[in-house]
């Protein structure tokens, strides 16, 4: 299964994930919660994108709840939904055609391979100059939801881009116990359990338990599967480009600690100790995998490992002294092309409302397949997380992508691989 079609995945699921409100709001409510409703009717008009035949917050098997939802925004807050039929392939050069032609959506979802792209070309709008020209509600108390990872994560240059958080998770590895135990290996959890689970840990653990157990020459039996390459520089604090003084991109591929990273990352692919197919997974061939809680949530609560697992942080670099990791977070943004701001954060605040009054189909019942520590630990670690740049849309993420190709297959040498790989991402952040 590829990435794109895993991040699709959980953008069905997006907008109506349930979490509770939280009371650390920033700011001061100015106005009790129903007396900013009073102000927050008569909605207007908004746009939003609708993917694969979904629509933003329901996929296509969900329609009922979200009509039914649309008929609660539209009797609580006077307002409408034109949804836009696109596909999620390629979904954000629709955007940019739909932005040329004066059309786009009014209301983007924001995510760590998109934020700073819309970002550098003044594509979505502020918190901040929402408030400057009087729209109401940017301090409604349903917009709350981890408001301090949304504004850590999506912010810039002194502002902020999303209210709030629709989801957010940090990677995680998930554990075959089984085969620890088969081998006599020190497992990942009892690693962690004494304190000592690092990277230095998880690259012996995928040492150790990756075989050739036919005797056919070829490895049969691996120590590790990820979807997530950008976790091992993120493990280290690195990063694959930052941000400069003026907001826009530039290289960071050299700094020691990137360069650890993406050391810790060749040393696993490279050397054969990591699969590249999920299946392998799901038969009992793979020790470790790398996803969040909701990524494996589908296969634990249906009974479809057929193993003892268990599950444990993606491991930090002892050189990483942030204490930062890679995950996924997704919020709302504004477009910049909209007429109808005011629309556009009503309907952030009904969502949110209608999906902890309404949560039938989008609730995720962890603590049926998580134990209360498991749980503890997702939320510890997900306070922590940060976007990694690298992603990106366009060249810059393509040539990225490259790379990691190009360091996990060996072909050519790892210095050869990053001045590649530098001055492409020199040439693309200098246009």
């Amino acid at each position: 299964m590829t990435s794109a079609r895993l991040i699709k995945a959980f953008c069905c699921v997006l907008f109506c994930s349930v979490m509770a409100v939280s009371s650390g709001c920033i700011g001061t409510v100015k106005k009790a919660d129903s007396e900013q409703d009073t102000q927050l009717f008569d909605s207007g008009n908004i746009t939003v994108y609708q993917f694969d035949g979904g629509t933003v917050g329901a996929t296509a098997y969900d329609q009922d709840w979200y009509n039914k939802f649309l008929d609660y925004y539209q009797k609580e807050y006077g307002g409408t939904v034109s949804s836009v039929a696109v596909e999620w392939q390629g979904w954000e050069a629709r955007f940019n055609k739909d932005l040329a032609s004066g059309v786009a959506p009014d209301l983007i979802y924001l995510f760590e391979n998109n934020f700073y792209p819309l970002l550098n070309r003044e594509l979505i709008v502020s918190v901040e100059e929402m408030d400057e020209k009087g729209v109401e509600g940017t301090n409604h108390p349903s917009l709350f939801i981890k408001q301090k990872l949304a504004s850590d994560l999506y912010s810039a240059n002194g502002k902020t881009y999303s209210f709030a958080c629709a989801y957010a998770e940090a990677d995680m590895i998930f554990v075959n116990e089984d085969l620890f135990s088969q081998y006599g290996v020190t497992s990942p959890y009892e690693y962690y359990l004494a304190g000592r689970w690092d990277m230095a840990a998880f690259k012996s653990c995928a040492k150790l338990i990756t075989r050739d157990t036919n005797e056919d020459g070829k490895n049969d039996l691996y120590g590790y599967y990820g979807y997530t390459p950008y976790a091992f520089v993120a493990s280290t604090g690195g990063e694959l480009v930052k941000l400069d003084e003026n907001g826009k991109f530039c290289s960071y591929i050299e700094n020691p600690q990137t360069l650890q990273g993406l050391a810790n990352y060749r040393s696993t692919y490279a050397n054969g100790y990591a699969t590249e197919y999920y299946s392998k997974w799901m038969a009992g061939k793979t020790a470790m995998m790398g996803w969040t809680p909701q990524g494996e949530y589908g296969n634990l609560v249906n009974n479809r490992l057929d193993f003892n697992w268990s599950v444990v942080p993606f491991p930090l670099d002892n050189c990483n002294q942030t204490g930062v990791r890679s995950g996924r977070c997704y919020g709302w943004a504004v477009s910049a092309s909209s007429i109808n701001w005011q629309g556009c954060v009503n309907y952030v605040v009904a969502l949110n409302k209608y999906s902890v009054i309404n949560p039938d189909f989008t609730s995720r019942d962890y603590d049926k397949v998580f134990t209360t520590e498991q749980l503890e630990m997702f939320s510890d670690c997900t306070d922590n997380i940060q976007l990694p740049l690298y992603n990106g849309v366009g060249e810059l993420g393509t040539t990225q992508w490259d790379f990691w190709g190009a360091l996990s297959d060996g072909k050519i040498s790892e210095q050869k691989a990053i001045n590649l790989t530098k001055t492409e991402i020199d040439r693309q952040t200098k246009k």
